[in-house]
Order: C-alpha cells, then sequence, then structure tokens
C-alpha cells in the first residue's frame, strides 16, 4: 500500500479520528484496524507485532518507538525533516510516527519566538515524564540534545 498519511485502502470502513477508529473496532469482532499507540493501549485492543527492516516481529511499546527514533540518521536531515517510517535497527517499530514543528528562523517580535521556544525547551528537559504518563513516548536523550543545539545555532528570536 506505500507509506502515506492516508492510503486507498479498497475494503473496509472508516471512522473519524483515532478514537472513533479505536471504538469501531473494539465493537467490531474480527476487526484489523490501525490507531496510534495511546488509543490502542487505552482502548484495551490487542496489538500486532509488525516484521521491521532488520526482518524482526516488534511490539508497538514505548521502547520500540524510541529505538526507531534512536537508530535514525537525524544530523542528516536537515531540519529534523525524516519519516520514521521503516527505521533500522533490530528493535525498531517500523510504523513509528514523527510530529513536525514549523517556525520561522527569523521571526518577527509580535510572534513571541522567545516564549515559543522556552515552552518547546520545557517539553523536551521537563515534559518527558508527563509525556509517558499520557502513553506518548519521549525522545531518547541524544536526540534532545541535538534538538536543543540546533535551536541555538538556527532561530532568532529578537533577544
Amino acid at each position: 500500500m506505500g507509506a502515506d498519511t492516508l492510503l486507498p485502502w479498497t475494503v473496509g470502513a472508516g471512522a473519524e479520528g483515532n478514537s472513533g477508529m479505536a471504538a469501531a473496532i473494539k465493537a467490531t469482532k474480527n476487526a484489523i484496524g490501525y490507531v496510534e499507540y495511546v488509543q490502542a493501549t487505552q482502548a484495551g485492543l490487542s496489538v500486532a507485532l509488525v516484521q521491521n527492516r532488520a526482518g524482526k516481529f516488534v511490539k508497538p511499546e514505548p521502547a520500540s518507538f524510541q529505538a526507531a527514533a534512536a537508530s535514525a540518521d537525524w544530523a542528516a536531515t536537515g531540519d529534523f525533516h525524516l519519516l520514521l517510517t521503516d527505521a533500522p535497527g533490530d528493535d525498531a517499530y517500523p510504523i513509528a510516527a514523527t510530529v513536525f514543528v514549523l517556525m520561522s528562523r527569523e521571526p518577527s517580535l509580535l510572534q513571541r519566538p522567545q516564549a515559543t521556544l522556552r515552552f518547546f525547551q520545557w517539553a523536551l528537559e521537563k515534559g518527558a515524564d508527563e509525556a509517558a504518563e499520557l502513553g506518548y513516548v519521549p525522545l531518547p536523550a541524544p536526540l534532545v540534545e541535538q534538538v536543543k543545539d540546533y535551536w541555538a545555532k538556527t532561530f532568532r528570536t529578537g533577544a
């Protein structure tokens, strides 16, 4: 089927959003579907092991998502633009998602770039525990340092 945010499935039914899909899967006998990890765990859905690039069958769980993020060559991507689909590594989950934040390199002072960067810095440095409590997976520590170094070299905040 390929890799994209929307695939042209030829059969089946859809639902609105991850929570709607999780509810539909739970309510349908023998259903197979795809939802984000947090929705699957909160709904108590069974999960499938998926074969990764290394030929290993990997369970979707925080350790396999972090393995996918840790194995990626972020430094070579430029601006951290990288999809983690089919990441290398024995323990890497092959369908890990990436979330991007877009900011101007030279934002005007009216856009409050300092506050925005402080928020993201807090999220990287102190928000990992809160993210984990909600079922999300914090970035590996070496990647957090790469991001912080990138910000320091890239953004002009008017300070």
